[in-house]
């Protein structure tokens, strides 16, 4: 009759602290997407699950550690420029292939969300994540789930970007 106290305060830490992670993880940000509060569901059913055992409390506390990052390290002038990416951007570029692109674009630490504008049927980048690459590359993951690197040049209120086809288009800072 011990171990039977212990499992439901088992879940509960483990729930805790995987919650804990995930806050961590998308940066207690609104505006979060229906797949990353989709995953966090899966998640926390998993943790419920009694399924989670040693490895998974193990995969937490270093998931945890691991999403504290020191931002002096070498990646500090990527987490630079993505702090200056963070916000929201309308495209200003009317060229036929910028259509492919959202008109309006919000980025947040590693996510991002777009909107189409009234007359766009498709776009490229819907939601998703971001990287931005030691050599000034950003990488979006598109709306079929592939992932891009565009070249990327930041000024103070516009971000211009060069698709892998040449095409050339510039948001500017809302």
């Amino acid at each position: 009759m011990g171990p039977a106290p212990l499992a439901p305060v088992w879940v509960s830490i483990t729930e805790l602290m995987a919650r804990n992670v995930l806050d961590s993880l998308e940066g207690n940000r609104q505006g979060w997407t229906s797949m990353i509060t989709h995953r966090r569901h899966r998640l926390l059913r998993f943790v419920a699950s009694y399924q989670f055992g040693l490895y998974g409390m193990l995969l937490i506390v270093l998931g945890t550690a691991c999403s504290h990052r020191n931002s002096a390290g070498p990646s500090s002038s990527s987490g630079n420029r993505r702090d200056q990416l963070v916000g929201r951007w309308r495209r200003v570029t009317s060229a036929a292939c910028a259509e492919l692109y959202p008109a309006e674009i919000e980025f947040f630490e590693s996510t991002f969300l777009a909107h189409k504008g009234p007359q766009q049927r498709f776009i490229t980048w819907d939601a998703g994540s971001y990287r931005i690459n030691p050599d000034g590359t950003a990488t979006l993951s598109t709306a079929t789930d592939e992932l891009i690197a565009y070249t990327m040049r930041l000024a103070k209120t516009q971000v211009h970007f060069v698709a892998p086809d040449g095409c050339t288009f510039t948001y500017e800072r809302i």
